[in-house]
């Protein structure tokens, strides 16, 4: 592969990106990595629309990976590869997931569902776990003891299963490869790890 350019955003929330974009539609780039803030990306998807740049390949890293920052009218996100570290929070049938659309439901029914909220909920019940472990007499020392302890959670399909040890307190390094079709990231293939 051969970089054919880079543009940099200064600012968190830009206004328009397609003077950057046109740019890189100059230098006929074959795709466009988006290591981006979720509103510039949005700024970026919307700037392809506006220069009707439909031959190129976007990818997308990281919880960037999430269809309510990146869909724009007319299509222009669709075909962008993706890095997704949860199902689609929306249509997934894995039952930790289908748990959180019913407590969604109950608590939040006005609230959209993504990967984010998604997120909150599979580390908040991990942190659940980790403080009915530690039991009533709860410190720092034994709520990081009883976290350790952890083997194999079932996150019920939203992670792969999660073990944490006293060198080891990642509880995610696993995500799948996704494209988005039709509106939505669809996985590619399933698990991965570095």
């Amino acid at each position: 592969y051969t970089v054919a350019g880079a543009q940099s955003v200064g600012v968190p929330s830009p206004a328009d990106l397609t003077p950057q974009l046109q740019t890189l539609k100059e230098a006929a780039a074959d795709a466009v990595v988006m290591a981006l803030y979720p509103p510039q990306a949005k700024r970026v998807m919307e700037a392809k629309a506006k220069l009707a740049w439909r031959d190129v390949r976007m990818v997308s890293v990281g919880p960037l990976t999430d269809e309510q920052y990146l869909n724009v009218a007319g299509g222009y996100a669709e075909g962008t590869i993706g890095f997704c570290y949860y199902p689609d929070p929306n249509f997934s049938i894995e039952p930790g997931v289908a748990e959180y659309r019913r407590l969604m439901e109950q608590y939040h029914p006005k609230h959209p569902l993504n990967r984010y909220s998604l997120y909150g909920y599979v580390f908040a019940k991990l942190v659940i776990e980790g403080l009915d472990r530690a039991g009533r007499n709860l410190t720092r020392e034994s709520f990081l003891n009883s976290m350790e302890t952890i083997r194999n959670w079932p996150s019920g399909g939203i992670l792969p299963p999660v073990t944490f040890s006293q060198t080891n307190h990642h509880a995610q390094r696993a995500g799948f490869l996704c494209e988005l079709k039709d509106a939505r990231f669809q996985p590619l293939g399933g698990w991965i790890e570095p």
